[in-house]
């Protein structure tokens, strides 16, 4: 093998992969998956219905949640402050705690099929709120 070519191994692996989705027809919903896990992520990606952030691990310092419905959780970053809330979300709060959370996404009937699974998390709203010091401002 030569010098080139392991250079050449090397700028294809160090190229950001891109997960090609399958196409959709106009109208077409896709089915509703409230979070996934990964080994290792180094961020978490928060999809609302108009905003989305994308949080890397080291810069979330907080997760806070309802400790017995688990009907709400806050992401705090920085300035921010995420606010999730559904239904179910017990396994969101332990995904991010064990930094294995790749996504969460809020649930948009335009976009996503009605959710089947009765015991599976439902993200209903996620809202972002800005913080000035001890008070917190709706953005």
């Amino acid at each position: 093998m030569s010098e080139e070519d392991t250079i050449e191994k090397f700028r294809r692996l160090a190229e950001p992969r891109r997960r090609i989705e399958p196409a959709r027809l106009p109208g077409e919903r896709l089915p509703y998956v409230a979070f996934d896990c990964k080994d290792n992520p180094i961020r978490l990606d928060i999809r609302g219905r108009t905003v989305g952030h994308r949080v890397p691990y080291g810069y979330m310092p907080l997760l806070t949640y309802t400790p017995w419905t688990f009907d709400k959780l806050m992401i705090t970053v920085s300035n921010l402050v995420i606010v999730i809330r559904g239904e179910r979300l017990e396994a969101i709060a332990d995904a991010i705690g064990w930094l294995s959370c790749v996504f969460i996404q809020e649930y948009d009937p335009e976009h996503f099929l009605e959710p089947t699974d009765p015991k599976a998390p439902l993200v209903r709203s996620i809202e972002s709120k800005l913080r000035h010091g001890m008070e917190m401002e709706d953005e």
